[in-house]
């Protein structure tokens, strides 16, 4: 990942935390029941927002908008019901799904290629 689209990250988590009164990295990873190494990592470029982040923000904050928070699409805030943005069959998003879904396929093969290369691991430490 290119540290512009993670600073772009960083910056997105500091404006929801600055949203929700957060001043504490460590507090709000604590709050959003996520490891506070989560967000340092994001924040020294080490990775971008993971759906994970992005679900555990939501969870806690139903008013933030995940598309804002993993792409920075949109508004920060929910403005339609619940039930609207979940059960609607409008489909006038100005592509954002897509490209949701690229950024959740892309995350899923970064997943794959650390698995194999934990195998491969794995292996060469249990032939010693």
């Amino acid at each position: 990942m290119d540290k512009e689209n993670v600073n772009a990250d960083y910056q997105r988590i500091k404006q929801v935390m600055n949203y929700l009164n957060f001043s504490s990295d460590k507090r709000f990873a604590e709050t959003i029941d996520v490891s506070p190494q989560n967000l340092y990592d994001i924040k020294a470029g080490k990775k971008g927002i993971t759906h994970f982040i992005a679900d555990s923000i939501t969870k806690k904050f139903p008013q933030l908008s995940k598309s804002y928070i993993m792409l920075g699409e949109g508004e920060m805030l929910v403005s339609a019901p619940l039930q609207n943005i979940q059960g609607s069959n409008n489909h006038h998003n100005n592509g954002s799904d897509a490209r949701y879904i690229a950024h959740l396929e892309a995350e899923i093969e970064a997943l794959r290629k650390e698995k194999e290369e934990l195998w491969t691991l794995v292996q060469k430490l249990t032939q010693r």
